[in-house]
């Protein structure tokens, strides 16, 4: 059985899905990031020498669990997740003079 919701209350949940979403994203391209960053390191070194090797790739998975959950809640912490809740106006406007209707 289906909870009545009061005024607002769908629009409530279907925020909440576009931030989880948004932060699932956001993890997934930090994710890739490393993992293009570690693929491309051998092309890179063989253009720059000076480069040092990789690192071993048990270490950089670690590192990879530990910084994708700190990453995406310092995103949520400073509201990064809550760019979808903000008015289209607000999110064009950055830089815009302090006329800004929003």
């Amino acid at each position: 059985m289906r909870k009545a919701t009061g005024a607002g209350g769908g629009e409530a949940s279907t925020h909440a899905v576009k931030r989880r979403l948004l932060r699932v994203g956001d993890a997934l391209l930090a994710a890739t990031g490393m993992g293009l960053a570690y693929g491309l390191h051998p092309l890179v070194r063989q253009l720059v020498p000076q480069v040092r090797p990789p690192a071993e790739l048990r270490g950089l998975v670690l590192l990879g669990l530990l910084f994708l959950p700190a990453w995406v809640g310092l995103l949520s912490f400073i509201g990064l997740d809550r760019i979808l809740d903000r008015p289209w106006c607000c999110r064009l406007s950055w830089g815009a003079s302090s006329s800004s209707p929003c």
